[in-house]
């Protein structure tokens, strides 16, 4: 009932005076002809970044992942918590000698037009700016996926490339050796950089 209210107040306020509208949070909005998740972020967080607050609030109602939203679509809207501020990434750096290749139109996993250039790519560096032995990295993007494999992995040119699809660990009834797929696969190169960061070679397993 209190949620059913607040949402008849900011349908009153979007006529009137929309610019109070975007200080509205825990309402259900209903979705508009042309809307994306970032549009209706930015229209109620006044910060399109804050897309994926409404895309995990509503990731059942969200057909293949994509940032268009149906028009008449009810998408509950939550409140950002205050306190928290987004990380920094100071280790991606240009030129860095670790490179991690990955390529874009991949939405919403990767992609460069995507805030944040998508959810595993906020992860990883979320990830690598977190690590306990951190080092300065470079994420190269080459939207021509048949290249990743061959030559670009093959040849070692980049020390990992992601996102790649996860492998059937069950298959083979477990303790599948993981180094057969490129997302897993330790190079020389990326094998030197996390001696360098600490860590030890070995194989990975499941």
């Amino acid at each position: 009932m209190a949620r059913a209210f607040k949402g008849m107040i900011w349908t009153a306020l979007m006529l009137v005076l929309p610019g109070m509208a975007q200080a509205l949070c825990d309402v259900t909005y209903r979705a508009q002809a042309g809307d994306t998740l970032i549009s209706i972020a930015a229209a109620h967080y006044e910060d399109q970044d804050q897309w994926t607050l409404i895309y995990y609030a509503n990731q059942a109602k969200l057909a293949d992942n994509q940032q268009d939203v149906a028009a008449g679509a009810e998408l509950y809207i939550p409140c950002p918590a205050t306190s928290v501020v987004p990380d920094a990434t100071p280790l991606l750096q240009s030129g860095a000698e670790m490179t991690l290749l990955t390529g874009g139109n991949h939405a919403p996993v990767t992609d460069q037009d995507w805030p944040g250039n998508g959810l595993v790519t906020e992860l990883l560096n979320a990830a690598l700016e977190l690590s306990p032995a951190p080092v300065p990295y470079e994420v190269i993007w080459v939207d021509d996926w048949m290249q990743h494999l061959f030559p670009l992995l093959d040849e070692q040119r980049y020390d990992m490339g992601f996102p790649w699809v996860k492998p059937d660990c069950g298959a083979s009834g477990g303790g599948q050796d993981l180094s057969e797929f490129p997302l897993f696969r330790a190079g020389s190169r990326s094998a030197d950089h996390a001696v360098q960061a600490g860590g030890q070679r070995a194989d990975v397993q499941e």
